[in-house]
């Protein structure tokens, strides 16, 4: 409520201000007047709400029921829908259960079903179930798997634009619904779309939907999700925290290269190489399976895929987050599952990697692929 006013500087010689000053008082300016602006905007929890999240995350809970078996979920479903409680579902002790993340047929032929028998899970990319030269092959490897007690997830999306979504029809009215078990998603368009389309059965956020607390957990759920996927930028102790605060499945990305950005800037047509303008669209599909990077002026290379369908690229980080030493403390968090995230893998490393971390439990002989590796901030955090 301090009024200030400036004159000018010459009548006052002596008159001084420091640049932190000036610059503290900015932004506290600017703290105040977006405080204003939102308060018409905040959205708070019923008090019903607040008591069951402080019920979950009580000492007497976190006693009795952490690590090991979950139980009495609130219902997962859209506001006014009639979908069925999964209260006392119960979920797998730490460490014994996976979700395999992948984006072309050879990765999913690589996933060795017989021997990964902790693989509860499997995610299939939005864009390998949409190539119709590809249908046939990915049903066959997904009846392969539901032939195996394994759930088929369908991964949509980081970026979902007007075109896309309007694409989201056919993957709901044709055979989808009869093949996947549920869907996840990278951001709030998707899960607006299944919630307008009566969608009831299993939704999952991706890392992209950022669940730092219970209560967004809370506000998630009553959209229909009933599962997340924990955000990279957690560490160890928050993750814990939140797991034990909110009783749903929680999902622990533990290998896979983390996108750092997704972009419309195309690096093709910037170098004016556009697939989509140039060739048929079967060349074109092989031309965009082929690997290509992004080098910085440190030549360290960022690993890019191409989405030419929708002018979009992916940049990646230069090496895998993987936390196959740290495997025992991320068991320790309480997540339901591991994630295993494959990108620009070929089908001899999936393998590899599989076998490493569901088979072998991360004491076997270390893939060459991870030789170089991140940790991510597990251990430290964001600072």
């Amino acid at each position: 409520d301090d009024e200030y006013a400036v004159a000018d500087a010459g009548s006052f010689p002596e008159l001084f201000c420091s640049i932190r000053d000036i610059n503290e008082l900015r932004r506290k300016t600017a703290e105040t007047l977006l405080s204003k602006m939102l308060e018409t905007r905040r959205r708070t929890l019923s008090n019903e709400a607040v008591m069951k999240i402080d019920a979950y995350g009580s000492d007497d809970r976190s006693k009795k029921n952490l690590p090991g078996k979950k139980e009495g979920r609130i219902s997962a479903s859209f506001p006014g829908s009639q979908k069925e409680s999964i209260k006392n579902e119960t979920v797998q002790d730490n460490g014994t259960g996976a979700v395999v993340s992948v984006r072309s047929i050879e990765q999913l032929r690589a996933v060795n079903i017989d021997t990964c028998e902790r693989l509860k899970k499997a995610a299939i990319s939005y864009d390998l179930f949409r190539v119709t030269g590809l249908r046939k092959a990915v049903e066959d490897e997904i009846i392969k798997l539901k032939e195996k007690s394994v759930q088929i997830l369908l991964r949509l999306p980081q970026v979902s634009r007007q075109s896309v979504i309007a694409e989201y029809d056919n993957i709901l009215n044709e055979n989808a619904l009869g093949l996947t078990d549920g869907f996840i998603c990278s951001n709030l368009e998707s899960l607006a779309y299944l919630k307008k389309a009566g969608y009831e059965g299993r939704i999952i956020s991706d890392s992209g939907l950022y669940v730092f607390q219970p209560e967004t957990a809370h506000i998630l759920s009553q959209w229909g999700v009933d599962g997340f996927i924990l955000p990279c930028e957690l560490n160890a102790p928050q993750m814990t925290e939140l797991i034990r605060s909110f009783p749903y499945e929680f999902i622990l990305p533990v290998y896979g290269y983390q996108p750092v950005m997704v972009s419309a800037q195309c690096l093709r047509a910037t170098n004016n190489a556009c697939l989509m303008e140039s060739i048929s669209t079967a060349k074109r599909m092989d031309e965009a399976s082929k690997q290509i990077y992004l080098k910085d002026r440190m030549n360290k290379q960022f690993p890019v895929i191409l989405h030419c369908d929708r002018c979009e690229n992916t940049i990646y980080n230069t090496v895998p987050l993987s936390l196959h030493k740290d495997i025992e403390r991320a068991g320790k968090t309480g997540a339901s599952l591991f994630l295993l995230s494959f990108t620009i893998e070929k089908g001899e490393t999936v393998r590899q990697i599989t076998d490493f971390y569901l088979k072998d439990d991360c004491k076997g002989k270390l893939p060459k692929a991870l030789g170089n590796f991140t940790r991510g901030h597990f251990i430290k955090g964001v600072d």
